[in-house]
């Protein structure tokens, strides 16, 4: 098949979900690979020089997350820019909780067949919610799910930006002045969530990410000056750098999220050039499940293929590829069908918004008859 531009998709942002979950993916199950190879003093210099400076792309994940936060605030200011706000929410409802829910359920029942270890449905509501910090509940699917809940957050603010008319209304010249008084905020209050988890302060020190996506989209529509579009990216950089130290010490030498950034802008500088093949339009249409499954289900295929004592690179290779068509498998079953179904749910709010409005027509006319 030939490659060709899909009109109809932002191929950049397709070529970046695709890193995003290869960073995440390398990040939390090949680190100490990367960091063997680049100590071992057999290694060749160049080789050992090339992995310590591609390796801030992998740290952690942590460039992939904050590309996935800037390629969301990016594309939902688009979306929400044509949506209704109502519709924007049913779609995103479906788009997102239908397949996370299925996950925690698969996950927590694993657990219990295979460890012995069941959890009270009330923690499961809680974590199924996306909610559990607010609950100080135990995380699920190894500890990704904190992302959604920042992204449930970020839905939210959003939809009322939307409804009071800062995104493409009246007040949306406002809008810039808005998302910097929200970064600032964020910076400044107190962290969330609190002590008690691994993700202290992560709501404050990646939400602006998002944000940030907003402004480069604002941007693009000719909406924000060049000028105020650097001086927020800057705002968000320097203050993430400030306060990691204070409120992540471990991530004080990190530079992912400098590198996910400058990433997401060299893409969007370069977007028009970009061709999307079929097999990359494959592997980007994965990257909502692969996000939710790679981090628990890899290392169940790992013990699964070193039990059969293959070599521990087929080991590896089998396992990524049973991982992909365990993520095909629920993509197909549950995402994409529940997302026709957000879409058919919006369809029918509409068309009972239309029947109202037309009712309400019909009988202020006949009302004005009378009269």
């Amino acid at each position: 098949m030939e490659d060709k531009p899909n009109s109809s998709r932002v191929v950049f942002l397709d070529w970046l979900r695709i890193f995003a979950f290869i960073s995440v993916f390398v990040g939390h199950k090949f680190t100490p690979t990367i960091l063997g190879f680049t100590n071992d003093p057999n290694t060749h210099g160049t080789l050992g020089s090339i992995l310590s400076f591609l390796y801030p792309l992998f740290q952690g994940g942590g460039a992939g997350v904050v590309i996935f936060f800037l390629v969301s605030g990016y594309i939902i200011t688009q979306v929400l820019t044509k949506e209704k706000t109502i519709e924007f929410l049913v779609k995103r409802f479906f788009r997102i909780y239908p397949l996370y829910i299925v996950a925690v359920a698969v996950e927590a029942a694993l657990n219990n067949q295979l460890n012995g270890t069941p959890i009270a449905p009330i923690t499961l509501i809680k974590q199924m919610s996306l909610m559990g910090d607010f609950f100080q509940t135990p995380h699920t699917l190894k500890g990704v799910e904190w992302t959604l809940r920042i992204e449930v957050l970020f839905y939210i603010a959003m939809a009322i930006i939307k409804q009071v008319g800062l995104l493409n209304g009246k007040l949306s010249f406002a809008l810039p002045y808005v998302i910097t008084g929200i970064i600032i905020f964020l910076f400044s209050m107190d962290p969330m969530p609190g002590r008690w988890t691994w993700t202290f302060a992560y709501v404050n020190l990646y939400t602006p990410f998002l944000f940030l996506g907003v402004i480069f989209s604002l941007h693009e529509q000719g909406r924000v000056r060049t000028t105020t579009s650097i001086l927020i990216t800057a705002l968000v950089i320097f203050g993430y750098w400030t306060l990691i130290p204070k409120w992540q010490p471990a991530w004080t030498n990190s530079h992912f999220a400098a590198y996910g950034l400058s990433l997401f802008i060299i893409f969007l500088f370069f977007k028009e050039r970009l061709l999307l093949p079929a097999w990359a339009l494959f592997l980007s249409e994965l990257t909502y499940s692969v996000y939710l499954f790679h981090n628990w289900v890899y290392d169940r295929l790992l013990s699964l293929y070193q039990a059969m004592n293959f070599d521990i690179l087929f080991v590896h290779l089998f396992s990524t590829a049973s991982l992909v068509m365990t993520c095909w498998f629920f993509h197909l079953s549950i995402e994409k069908p529940f997302i026709r179904v957000g879409k058919a749910v919006v369809k029918w709010i509409l068309l009972q918004e239309g029947k109202i409005r037309t009712s309400n027509d019909s009988n202020r006319r006949s009302a004005d008859k009378i009269q």
